[in-house]
């Protein structure tokens, strides 16, 4: 597999900042970027569309939404007083942004359900809901004060959401809008959503563990030395990622794995695990000390001959039959295609 590089994609070093996160969307350079000092900017083609810059510092990550459930992409940040949205011209819809009554103790949550959009946002055991123009909805007191993104999911047709502040787990009932059950959830788990459920897996004492929605405790492998690195939702089903020394290995919802890749390096600095619609699983791995990123089948085969440079974080995207691979060098968000 040969592979070129696009340096000039994307380039925000002309424009003074230093790049925290991005997400890309279809076509080569178009790519939504945010900075470590509030900047927020949107590159079509590998040029910057627009910039803009936020004061307060981002309670979350940059994301993505479907807004309106027709397939355009809005881009999506919080701030402890504010959520903003922008479509990919930089204008806010109606009703944006969102200046909220108290500071936000967790980042913005947004889903859709039953054809709407809506957004939650939590502030010290109160819940507050916004419909997709910005409107107030509703606020409920919860017993639970999550300290991570509120978790949404439905089960048996019902929509529950869930909160976790590192030692208890609320799920609750937005349809009747009351408490459904609240049980203990360590610390350190990543949710992960299946049909009519929402599991958590976590390694405890080395150990992977994965938790119900009725708090029922299942045990699996034990991994030495070992890190709970990521869980993908890319597929029809999620893949838990797991670092035990040199290796990731990745493992089914079942806790059953089914992948291993031995790395030539122990500090991962970012990893990315993306089931591709030709079926294919792949990871992109960055190597925290060298700052380059290798990409891995499932049976840990080597898809690049010479290790990429790149850092902070790695996408793994398809632009029609070739592999598109986006990461950070230096001040640039950088695109690799296969050739």
């Amino acid at each position: 597999v040969n592979w070129r590089i696009t340096i000039n994609s994307c380039f925000s070093g002309a424009n003074n900042f230093e790049i925290k996160d991005f997400e890309v969307l279809p076509g080569r350079g178009n790519v939504a970027a945010m900075g470590m000092n509030g900047e927020i900017a949107f590159f079509s083609s590998g040029e910057l569309t627009w910039k803009k810059s936020i004061q307060d510092r981002f309670t979350g990550d940059l994301q993505l939404i479907d807004l309106h459930g027709n397939g355009e992409k809005y881009i999506l940040v919080s701030t402890e007083d504010t959520i903003y949205v922008w479509d990919k011209s930089g204008n806010s819809p109606t009703g944006f942004p969102i200046t909220l009554e108290n500071p936000a103790t967790s980042e913005v949550k947004f889903y859709r359900w039953r054809g709407k959009s809506y957004f939650l946002v939590a502030n010290n055991g109160e819940i507050t809901q916004f419909n997709a123009k910005g409107g107030e909805l509703r606020i409920f007191k919860t017993q639970v004060n999550p300290k991570s993104q509120i978790s949404v999911w439905a089960s048996q047709n019902r929509l529950f959401a869930g909160f976790h502040d590192g030692a208890q787990f609320e799920m609750y009932d937005m349809d009747r809008q009351r408490k459904h059950r609240v049980f203990d959830l360590p610390d350190g788990l990543m949710p992960a959503k299946v049909p009519n459920q929402i599991y958590h897996y976590g390694l405890l004492d080395g150990t992977l563990c994965r938790f119900d929605q009725k708090g029922g405790k299942m045990t699996f492998e034990k991994y030495p030395k070992s890190s709970l690195l990521t869980i993908d939702q890319s597929g029809a089903a999620p893949v838990v990622l797991i670092q035990s020394v040199n290796e990731v290995h990745l493992i089914n919802q079942e806790g059953i794995p089914f992948g291993e890749i031995r790395l030539p390096f122990n500090e991962i600095g970012a990893i990315s695990c993306n089931q591709l619609p030709s079926g294919k699983t792949l990871v992109g791995i960055v190597d925290g000390l060298e700052n380059n990123v290798y990409l891995y089948q499932v049976d840990g085969t080597s898809l690049i001959p010479n290790a990429l440079e790149g850092q902070k974080k790695v996408r793994i995207t398809s632009e029609g039959v070739q592999l598109r691979i986006t990461t950070i060098v230096g001040q640039f968000i950088t695109e690799y295609f296969e050739q």
